[in-house]
This record gives structure tokens, sequence and C-alpha cells, in this order.
């Protein structure tokens, strides 16, 4: 909730450091309720880094670019156990994204 208050710069600053903890949250979780606010929270920190930009889910950049990215090795070996955690924080990405009206 408090990053769209602190703001872009305040989230980019911090991206590392919160993508470290919130990630260790969503691929080794406690509980579910705990998994899912790293996963809200992880959606929050993309829309406040993004706010500027029209993202599309093949263009993110930056802190986006980088937990897709990180995702989608980790997708690479489906059989793993991470696998599944990779798919909800790529799904959770999702609705950060806007429509655009260009044809796909």
């Amino acid at each position: 909730m408090c990053l769209p208050v602190y703001g872009t710069a305040a989230a980019e600053t911090n991206a590392k450091k919160l993508w470290n903890c919130l990630r260790l949250e969503i691929f080794q979780p406690v509980d579910a309720e705990t998994e899912d606010s790293a996963l809200l929270a992880t959606q929050a920190m993309v829309k406040t880094i993004h706010v500027d930009h029209d993202v599309q889910i093949n263009d993110f950049k930056g802190f986006a670019k980088g937990v897709t990215q990180e995702c989608l090795d980790i997708l690479k070996q489906p059989e793993k156990s991470q696998a599944r955690h990779a798919i909800k924080t790529i799904c959770a990405l999702f609705p950060t994204t806007r429509k655009s009206n260009t044809p796909v």
C-alpha cells in the first residue's frame, strides 16, 4: 500500500532489495496469505515503477523485465518445484499491463 505513496523514485531505488524479500515469500512461502500478499506487493511495485509507461507484457523494462526473465528462466525446468511459483508471479504481472489499441 505504501509504494504508490512513496512514488517511482523510491520504488526504483529499493526495487532490488524489496524483490529479494518478496521473492523469498513467493518462492518459499510460509503460508498462502503471505504468498498472496507478496504477489500483490510485486504488482504494486511494477505499477509504481512503470506508472508513466504504457507497459505491454512483451515490452517490460527494468524491474518488471528482471522479474519476468527470472521467472522464465525457472520455467525452463517446469518439473522443478519453483516452476509453480514462477507461474504465479508471471500471472500476477498480467494485471499491471495496459491494453493497447495496437493489434498483435
